[in-house]
């Protein structure tokens, strides 16, 4: 999920750096990633939320997500 102060359209393309703290290390990743929803926030007059897929993502950065995930999400 995305916190944005703007309403990104749905099917837009958004190129991010993606920045977690994972084994006590400071990393991150960079993706594209493709609107597919959003919408105003509920908790927030002035911000949307919304979700991406990943449309461009490394092979190196997905297996740093996944690892991350996996020690989040047992």
């Amino acid at each position: 999920m995305l916190c944005l102060p703007e309403k990104p359209n749905v099917g837009q393309r958004l190129k991010m750096e993606v920045f977690y703290y994972f084994d006590y290390e400071l990393t991150r990743f960079i993706a594209t990633g493709e609107v597919v929803w959003a919408e105003k926030s509920q908790d927030s007059p002035t911000e949307y939320q919304g979700a991406l897929e990943f449309v461009d993502l490394s092979l190196r950065d997905f297996e740093k997500l996944k690892n991350f995930l996996g020690k989040i999400f047992y």
